[in-house]
């Protein structure tokens, strides 16, 4: 009989083992469990759960920022400083992709929230009043 773990056990097993295994054999291992309980569609909140995990047990913030421009040096650091003094997080790590359709402005996601700071997301709000 194989036994069930929960998002969250798997989240701070993932966590915690990152330190001591290579990344790739640790995502390996990750899908291998999941593919063999047949939870393919955990994905995506297994990784919200490891996000969230590194938050809390080693104050290390993932988040996504998408801006309709490449960032600038400038930018980054005035992006970095929002989330350390939101999160009280001590490393914080950015997956910046751009998308033209913003038109401007930025997109920050992180494990438990989603700022939307960009024209397109101001005129969706414009238009939804």
């Amino acid at each position: 009989m194989m036994i069930r773990y929960s998002r969250s056990d798997l989240a701070r097993a993932f966590v915690h083992l990152h330190d001591k295994y290579p990344l790739p054999s640790l995502i390996q291992a990750l899908a291998r469990e999941l593919v063999a309980n047949h939870r393919t569609v955990d994905v995506n909140n297994v990784v919200g759960e490891i996000a969230r995990h590194l938050l809390s047990m080693r104050h290390t913030l993932l988040a996504e920022v998408v801006l309709a421009r490449p960032l600038t040096a400038d930018s980054t650091k005035q992006i970095k400083r929002l989330l350390t003094t939101a999160t009280e997080a001590s490393s914080i790590q950015l997956k910046v992709t751009t998308d033209p359709a913003l038109l401007g402005g930025c997109l920050i996601r992180t494990p438990g929230y989603e700022l939307d700071l960009s024209i397109t997301g101001l005129i969706k709000q414009i238009t939804a009043v």
